[in-house]
C-alpha cells in the first residue's frame, strides 16, 4: 500500500492507477477448473503486495532533475545508524523472507532521478532489500528516506520523499496569518482571506534606488509640478499677509495702562461654571504661551504663586475645575490673577458677538474690532508687555473661533438630521 508522508492510507484508500506498472495491479481473480486456469475481471482492481509507484508523468524537473554540486557530500553517520537498525530489523531476510521483502525499485526510483545501488540480492535481480534503501545515493540534500512500518501487513516500508515538498514552510505561512486574527487561532475561510489580503495591500514596498532607463521630462508633468509650487507660493504670501494685518490690530488694542485685577472687585468668591471654564482655558493659554517666550520675568506674571492659593482671602474658586480635571495635584497649569482676569475679558467680548451676530466669512474681524474698542488690561514686564498681551488674545481668539466653528457644523448636522426626520414622517 502506497504511503505518503502527510495521510496515512488504509486498505479502503484508493490510488491512481496511471502512476503502477500493469504487472503491479491485480485485475483478474485466477481460478484453476480441470486444470486450466480461468481469468474472471474484477470489479475493484488490487495491488500487489509491496507495490510501490514507478510512473511519475507529471513530475517537475526541478524536483526529479539532480543538483550539480561540485564538492563530493559525505554521508551523514546517522544515516548509517538507521542503515545498521534497518538490516537488524529485516535479519529475517536472509533466512528465506527476503523475497517478500524485496521491492522492484529500480525503474520508480529511476524516475525520480534516485540512482539505485547494485544488486545484492540472490532472489531477483532488479530486486532491492530494506537494509539497501539506506545506502541509495538521492539526487539532492532535499531528498530523505523514512522507514515507516505499516499498520495491515506489520512490515517496514522505505519512503522517499522532498523535503519541500513537507508542508513546514506552508505551515509557517498559516500561522503567520493566523496570528494576525487575534484571539481566534482558527479563522474561517472568509476570515482567512480578508487576512491575507489585508496583509497583502498594507505590505511596505520599497521604492526603486536606480533606474535603467532616462529621457526628458514630461512637458505636461512640469507644467502640474509648476502650476502647484506657484499656488502653494501665492497661499504662503496670503497668510504671511494676513498674518501681518493680525498683528497689527492686535498691537494696536493693547492697553498701555494697568487695569486693577483685584479679585474682589470681580467676585471671584462667586464662581460659577462659567469661571470655572474660563479660569481652565486660561491654563491652556499660559502652557502655549509659556513654550514661545524666554523673558523669566513674563514667566513669573502668568503663573500663579503658591501665596496666592494658601491664602483664604485670595483663594480662587475657579480652581476646582482645574483641580477635578487634574489626575495627580499640580500636573495641569495654573494661571495667575491678571492672566484670568485678561482672558476673562476677552471671552466676554467674543460670546457677546458670537451670540448677536450671524455667522459670516468676517466676524473674526468683528470680533477683534470690539476687542479695540474694549479696555483691556496689559500683562507682562515693561518690555514685552504689549508684545506678550497680543500673543495671548490671538491665541485665545483661533483657540475660541475653532470651537465655534465645531459647534455650528455640529448643530448643522442636527439640523439635517431632523429635517431628514420630519420628510420620513411625511413620507
Amino acid at each position: 500500500m502506497l504511503h505518503r508522508k502527510d495521510r496515512r492510507l488504509t486498505q479502503k484508500s484508493k490510488v491512481c492507477e496511471r502512476h503502477f506498472e500493469e504487472q503491479d495491479i491485480v485485475t483478474y481473480f485466477k481460478h484453476v477448473v480441470k486444470g486450466q486456469e480461468v481469468l474472471i475481471p474484477r470489479g475493484n482492481w488490487k495491488l500487489v503486495p509491496g507495490a510501490l509507484p514507478r510512473l511519475f508523468p507529471g513530475l517537475p524537473e526541478h524536483i526529479s532533475k539532480p543538483r550539480t554540486t561540485t564538492c563530493t557530500r559525505k554521508s551523514p553517520k546517522k544515516r548509517n545508524e538507521i542503515g545498521l537498525e534497518a538490516s537488524a530489523e529485516s535479519a529475517s531476510c536472509s533466512s528465506g523472507s527476503c523475497g517478500e521483502a524485496s521491492l522492484s525499485l529500480g525503474d520508480s526510483l529511476g524516475a525520480v532521478g534516485i540512482t539505485p545501488p547494485p544488486s545484492t540480492s540472490a532472489t531477483n535481480s532488479s530486486g532491492v532489500c530494506l537494509n539497501e534503501l539506506v545506502t541509495v545515493p538521492l539526487p539532492s540534500r532535499d531528498w530523505k528516506l523514512e522507514l515507516i512500518v505499516d499498520e495491515c501487513s506489520g512490515q517496514t516500508c522505505g519512503v522517499f520523499f522532498d523535503r519541500r515538498l513537507v508542508a513546514g514552510e506552508l505551515k509557517r505561512f498559516f500561522g503567520i496569518v493566523r496570528s494576525f486574527n487575534g484571539d481566534d487561532d482558527h479563522p474561517t475561510i472568509i476570515q482567512f482571506s480578508q487576512i491575507y489580503r489585508l496583509l497583502s495591500l498594507f505590505t511596505p514596498v520599497r521604492n526603486a534606488v536606480k533606474g535603467n532607463c532616462s529621457g526628458p521630462a514630461e512637458g505636461v508633468l512640469v507644467s502640474i509640478h509648476e502650476s502647484l509650487a506657484e499656488k502653494a507660493k501665492a497661499a504662503a504670501e496670503l497668510k504671511l499677509a494676513v498674518e501681518a494685518k493680525l498683528d497689527k490690530k492686535l498691537l494696536g488694542m493693547v492697553c498701555t495702562e494697568d487695569v486693577c485685577c483685584d479679585e474682589r472687585d470681580h467676585g471671584y468668591q462667586k464662581a460659577g461654571a462659567h469661571e470655572m471654564v474660563v479660569y481652565y482655558l486660561a491654563g491652556y493659554v499660559h502652557k502655549k504661551i509659556t513654550k514661545t517666550i524666554t523673558c523669566e520675568e513674563c514667566c513669573s506674571l502668568l503663573t500663579a504663586s503658591p501665596d496666592q492659593f494658601n491664602s483664604e482671602e485670595t483663594q480662587l474658586n475657579q480652581r476646582r475645575l482645574t483641580e477635578l480635571r487634574s489626575f495627580k495635584p499640580g500636573c495641569l497649569r495654573e494661571a495667575s490673577f491678571r492672566l484670568y482676569a485678561l482672558i476673562k475679558e476677552v471671552e466676554e467680548v467674543v460670546h457677546d458677538t458670537l451670540e448677536t451676530s450671524a455667522v459670516f466669512g468676517d466676524i473674526f474681524w468683528m470680533v477683534l474690532d470690539r476687542l479695540h474698542a474694549t479696555a483691556l488690561p496689559a500683562i507682562g514686564c515693561n518690555e514685552h508687555h504689549e508684545f506678550l498681551t497680543a500673543k495671548i488674545i490671538k491665541c485665545y481668539c483661533l483657540m475660541r473661533m475653532h470651537f465655534s466653528r465645531k459647534k455650528n457644523r455640529e448643530l448643522l448636522v442636527t439640523e439635517k438630521v431632523q429635517n431628514a426626520r420630519k420628510k420620513a414622517k411625511l413620507l
